[in-house]
């Protein structure tokens, strides 16, 4: 957990997990974090799930979809959703590590 742009947020990665069982991870997560960004990642041989949510909260500053809109963007993929909930996926490649990475200073934007 971290604080970015004075927002609780958690970023996490989940190697050897798909998309289903990334949303449960997600659901058991946010039970504690009602008021915070989530972003999850996870990552199956040669895919990558993207999963987001921003508490309402937030939403006036960030939005879910766009989250995963510009991970997907940057990863070659697809996604987006809700401003409170969104998922995506893209293939697992070598800008992965970057791109996560980088995820911290964009969503300070």
């Amino acid at each position: 957990m971290q604080d970015i742009a004075g927002r609780k947020t958690l970023i996490a990665q989940a190697n050897g997990i798909d998309a289903k069982s990334l949303r449960h991870l997600h659901d058991s997560v946010k039970s504690k974090l009602d008021d915070a960004v989530i972003v999850l990642v996870g990552t199956e041989s040669d895919k990558v799930s993207l999963l987001a949510s921003v508490a309402q909260v937030h939403q006036g500053a960030i939005k879910a979809g766009d989250i995963i809109k510009h991970l997907a963007n940057e990863l070659g993929g697809k996604g987006g959703g809700k401003p409170d909930l969104a998922q995506g996926g893209a293939p697992l490649n070598e800008k992965f590590d970057q791109v996560f990475a980088a995820l911290p200073a964009w969503l300070e934007q």
